[in-house]
């Protein structure tokens, strides 16, 4: 994370997966983005515009591995989670700034029957150290994992950390995770603080809202 984006964030294009074995919390690898995301899911995620409305301008960007299975879908705090081998589908995109830089991502998840119920329970019954260390040698710390609240879905949980780079300063990331039917939608956003971050994921999730439960058929 070296270049700085608007309102002081400091967000390399290794962000968000783009591409590799990740995690959603911290900066990884990426792989040579294509412009183009495809399938049943492209009408779901947000739209450049929508994810500029409430953060920096950026484009919309499908990276390696954001359509499949390949890339793990939950990954806190260094955990595996059975419900990913019950995925059936998958769309992961990123929203980049001009330079490369990336601000947030969404991902869209469907499921085989029961995996999406699998997968609420183990987000919202794991626990993590206070501190841990990813492969890439970044630091999270102070996470917390919460319920959601007012304008998401009945079945959603927030979870924010602070990250301490191994290139670059400390920076804040929450995602919220939004569960309907067989299906999640995830968001993850990177800001300057973890209250920046849930500001704008709090936003971008009730967008999600609305679009994941016309998905799902509610």
């Amino acid at each position: 994370m070296k270049n700085a984006l608007a309102r002081g964030v400091v967000v390399a294009a290794a962000i968000l997966t783009l591409g590799g074995c990740s995690t959603k919390m911290t900066p990884s690898a990426t792989g040579t983005p294509s412009p183009s995301p495809t399938g049943p899911f492209v009408s779901t995620v947000l739209t450049g515009s929508e994810a500029s409305s409430h953060g920096p301008a950026v484009t919309e960007v499908l990276g390696l591995n954001g359509q499949g299975l390949t890339d793990l879908t939950l990954d806190l705090c260094g955990k595996n989670y059975p419900s990913d081998n019950k995925r059936a589908d998958r769309l992961q995109v990123s929203y980049v700034m001009n330079g490369g830089t990336i601000a947030e991502s969404n991902e869209i998840v469907k499921y085989q029957p029961g995996g999406a119920a699998l997968a609420f329970a183990e987000l919202t019954h794991t626990t993590c150290p206070k501190q841990f260390t990813e492969p890439n040698n970044d630091v999270v710390a102070h996470t917390t994992i919460s319920r959601g609240g007012a304008g998401l879905l009945a079945m959603s949980v927030i979870v924010t950390a602070t990250i301490e780079q191994h290139a670059g300063g400390p920076i804040g990331a929450a995602s919220i995770y939004q569960f309907d039917g067989d299906y999640l939608d995830g968001v993850y956003v990177f800001r300057a603080t973890v209250d920046e971050a849930l500001h704008d994921a709090l936003a971008y999730a009730t967008l999600s809202a609305t679009k994941l439960r016309a998905l799902a058929g509610g």
